[in-house]
């Protein structure tokens, strides 16, 4: 059995668990959506684009669902299907996705959801040099990070993509969409792509500065961003091949006053730091956020708190001058400890 300590910050196990998880999520959405037909038809669509990505070779599908936007797409597709399926109202979750449909219901919301998981069926197509046709064409935001291929498709505004064919990812015409490799800072057998576009997802809500920027600008930050992680490695050599093992990508913010550095539990394995160009504080701002991150896995495998915990009580903290919610504090404390 693991102790409480080894599990708090060493048990490295909890990492595998996630990606098994999403597979398993994966799986469950389809057998769902096949028996009980919520959609009336209109999910036959996501069953044929299920069926291809689930052919894809394992080793490639597990890059892909170890991909921040994995998790994500699969538990808010989870949370409407178990929404639509029940004849419930919009669950919070999808709220911000509603709002930027213009539509609360459930039915719609869960229907334009489904359809996302091209992004996930195009970069597998890529990763494994297969050519794919899309059953209904798929409208794109550009630019848009293709998850676990680390490369983002390029261009400004709606794009539609009807495929992977060559090697290219094919728009209506047939014409290949310009695709730019995401930056990597690498140290040891750590690497991180240092990109913005992942941030750039339906219904998140949450779009700091740095989505805005390109990947030009991006990559002038690598040689910051190795020297940080070289830091740690210095200074907290256990961290590092944990740090390398959850973190996929870092986004850095355009101008100083942008934001801070933060993490979202919907996007584990990602972050965006601040535009300060001080290799220590981005070193603590990786410590800070790996911390976050590892917190947001162990909450999901081993609750924390009791379940009576009410999340809106607030309480004391001594790190912000406003009152915070119990779990914030807890996280706060979390990631304190190892940044010293």
């Amino acid at each position: 059995m693991v102790g409480t300590v080894e599990l708090l910050w060493r048990d490295r196990t909890v990492y595998a668990v996630r990606t098994e998880e999403n597979a398993a999520a994966w799986l469950a959405l389809a057998d769902v959506l096949r028996d009980r037909r919520p959609l009336g038809g209109l999910e036959d669509e996501f069953l044929a684009t299920h069926e291809r990505l689930s052919a894809t070779e394992p080793g490639v599908l597990g890059v892909v669902f170890s991909d921040p936007y994995a998790h994500f797409w699969l538990r808010l597709a989870f949370v409407l299907v178990q929404a639509v399926v029940a004849g419930g109202e919009l669950p919070p979750e999808a709220g911000a996705l509603a709002d930027e449909l213009g539509t609360d219901d459930p039915v719609d919301v869960l229907g334009v959801h489904l359809t996302e998981a091209n992004r996930m069926l195009l970069a597998a197509a890529l990763l494994s040099a297969t050519d794919v046709e899309l059953a209904t064409p798929f409208m794109a935001v550009l630019p848009m990070a293709l998850p676990g291929a680390d490369q983002s498709l390029m261009g400004f505004g709606p794009q539609t993509i009807c495929g992977v064919s060559g090697g290219e990812v094919r728009d209506f015409r047939g014409e290949a969409v310009p695709r730019q490799p995401h930056p990597v800072a690498t140290v040891g057998d750590v690497s991180l792509a240092v990109q913005p576009h992942g941030l750039r997802v339906p219904g998140l809500g949450w779009v700091p500065a740095a989505a805005h920027t390109d990947l030009d600008e991006q990559a002038e930050h690598v040689p910051l961003i190795e020297q940080a992680l070289s830091l740690v490695e210095r200074y907290q050599p256990e961290t590092l091949p944990q740090f390398g093992e959850v973190m996929r990508w870092v986004a850095v913010n355009p101008q100083v006053g942008d934001d801070s550095f933060a993490s979202d539990s919907r996007l584990p394995g990602s972050f965006a730091v601040l535009h300060v160009l001080q290799p220590y504080v981005i070193a603590g701002a990786c410590i800070h956020e790996f911390h976050h991150n590892r917190l947001f896995l162990l909450e999901d495998q081993h609750p924390i708190l009791a379940p009576d915990v009410d999340p809106d009580d607030l309480y004391y903290s001594p790190w912000r001058e406003e009152q915070r919610p119990l779990r914030g504090i807890l996280h706060a404390l979390y990631v304190t400890i190892p940044e010293f």
